[in-house]
């Protein structure tokens, strides 16, 4: 067993719980948590997350000879899932060879990645999107080729506060007039923004190919150290296909080089959340986690801003929404991006991060946010406020 046992806020449901180790144990442990799982199935009212595991959890039980009766509801899920992904694949090929013949170099991260390389099965990883990276210092080139090619922000924002935005962000969703989405990212983690944050991240990636298109994937350390970080996020609705993505990279037939991945972690001071990442994997999913990593990763001092980090990414917003997180990360952010430190350097940045055109402007954004937020309290508030509340 692993330690700590305290994971705080991005924790499956016990029903969501039950579910995972259903759709990843073998033997006995899938049979018990099946039987415990199932006995309250409804899928009608099955929540969102937990339906996107179903095509997974359908495989398993094939895979472990338990027998049911929703055969024919789960395949029918799975059949789904698998043209959904065939479609949104026809989609990112002609995309990654049109950056390639403009010189635009690309990375694939999460789904369309793992699909390929790890689950093997378009059936077996629900995508609504697909997500790479190009080099931050191409970023410029490769918003105008969207652009060229009918793709847009999801986001307005005005072309003057546009650089600046970009540089508060390590992604941006775009949409094409078939409403698909792009998630275009310059950065693979949202708390490393330094223009070579990335560096080793592509001198450590792998061909692959998407639809004969080739492109590039994340080296395996760092497609698990990107789940997990990823994954350990406070959200409304737990991220719980994370869990099930690091566990498939981790039982999958790829070599992970677990000194790459303590040396990722120890780069970027993100070894906490790591490990309270691998520890859970261990704990609750018999993750293939060698004993010895997990007490090189222990060994590394861990400073008292990064345990903040981690609580605070990992707890319910209050009333003042993301801003406390904010404030704890900006150390980070200004060291990365030449920001300048304290209270006048973090208004700025929050003027960027909102896309104002005037630092004035930005104390009458955030009360007006604050004030959206209590109108939620009431009945028929969010139909007033709005429902896009994120920081």
């Amino acid at each position: 067993m692993g330690n700590p046992q305290n994971y705080y806020g991005w924790r499956p449901s016990s029903g969501q719980e039950l579910l995972l180790k259903a759709s990843l144990l073998n033997g006995q442990p899938a049979l018990l948590a099946w039987q415990e799982w199932s006995q309250t199935l409804d899928l009608e009212r099955l929540d969102y997350p937990s339906r996107r595991l179903v095509p997974l959890l359908h495989h398993n039980l094939i895979a472990q000879h338990i027998d049911h009766s929703f055969t024919r509801q789960f395949k029918k899920l799975y059949f789904e899932t698998w043209a959904k992904n065939q479609t949104l694949f026809s989609k990112i090929s002609p995309l990654l060879q049109s950056f390639g013949e403009a010189g635009i170099d690309t990375l694939i991260l999460k789904g369309a990645g793992f699909i390929v390389r790890y689950y093997k099965d378009f059936g077996l990883r629900p995508m609504n999107d697909f997500d790479f990276l190009v080099p931050t210092r191409q970023i410029n080139d490769a918003i105008i080729l969207l652009r060229q090619l009918g793709w847009t922000p999801a986001e307005k924002t005005s072309d003057k506060a546009l650089p600046t935005y970009l540089s508060t962000r390590h992604a941006l969703l775009f949409l094409n007039p078939a409403r698909y989405e792009l998630d275009l990212h310059w950065h693979v983690l949202k708390e490393c923004l330094a223009t070579n944050a990335d560096q080793d991240f592509w001198e450590g990636a792998i061909p692959i190919e998407i639809n004969g298109v080739h492109t590039l994937g994340l080296d395996p350390a760092d497609d698990l150290f990107h789940t997990c970080i990823h994954g350990v996020r406070w959200n409304d609705t737990p991220t719980i296909r994370w869990i099930a993505d690091a566990v498939t990279i981790l039982n999958s037939q790829a070599s992970i080089d677990w000194d790459r991945l303590i040396q990722q972690a120890e780069k970027r001071q993100l070894t906490f959340p790591l490990k309270h990442a691998l520890t859970y994997l261990m704990d609750q999913f018999d993750a293939p986690v060698p004993q010895q990593f997990l007490e090189a990763l222990n060994r590394i001092p861990v400073s008292k801003r990064e345990i903040e980090e981690y609580k605070v990414q990992t707890n319910r917003p209050g009333l003042f929404l993301y801003i406390p997180s904010m404030w704890i990360f900006y150390p980070r952010i200004a060291k990365d991006t030449g920001r300048a430190p304290g209270i006048f350097g973090f208004i700025k940045y929050l003027q960027n991060f909102w896309k104002l055109d005037h630092l004035w402007q930005t104390p009458f954004y955030f009360t007006w946010r604050v004030f959206r937020r209590i109108i939620l309290i009431f009945p028929g508030g969010k139909k007033l406020a709005g429902d896009n509340l994120e920081a």
